[in-house]
């Protein structure tokens, strides 16, 4: 596998001005990374502890470990809008995209990798974004399941194993 590319002060940069564009659809508060200079000081401390091949072997794992550990709560406000882009961004970067999939499908995957969970949906969702809201969702709950981080992790990365493939 060629060089992994990982996310930069400039990308973050971009991914938060793209999070705070949004015409939200209900009343939730844009939230102000900046304002928390000590959280996004901690991101690129995770972004370096990606780096470590002998703990995060592959891009699925360094992919799962970024995604939850940012979906967390790393900041007060706007995680997993954040945890869900840096996810594409990483993956995307570096060759790997979504698998054309219907709602149905992510659906059937999503109860197939996490179990049984009521999935929400909006009429503007794609069927990217509805995979990606409810992955962002049912992993944030994984220690009131009594679930251990790394059961999540693994039952994320093979969620993102059958939902994302390499381009190049």
């Amino acid at each position: 596998m060629a060089k992994l590319k990982y996310i930069s002060a400039e990308n973050l940069a971009e991914i938060v001005e793209i999070i705070q564009s949004f015409n939200y659809i209900s009343k939730e508060e844009v939230p102000q990374y900046d304002d928390e200079p000590d959280r996004i000081d901690d991101y690129f401390e995770l972004i370096e502890r990606l780096k470590n091949d002998t703990y995060y072997p592959d891009i699925y794992s360094k992919a799962s470990a970024l995604f939850l550990n940012i979906n967390a709560h790393l900041f007060f406000n706007g995680n997993k809008r954040l945890a869900v882009f840096s996810l594409t961004f990483f993956l995307e970067n570096n060759g790997f995209h979504p698998i054309p999939l219907t709602k149905k499908d992510y659906s059937k995957l999503l109860q197939d990798c996490f179990g049984k969970h009521t999935l929400d949906d909006f009429e503007i969702f794609s069927p990217t974004d509805f995979a990606m809201y409810n992955l962002a969702l049912i992993t944030a709950r994984y220690n009131e399941e009594g679930k251990s981080f790394d059961d999540i992790k693994l039952q994320t990365q093979s969620f993102l194993k059958h939902t994302f493939q390499s381009t190049l």
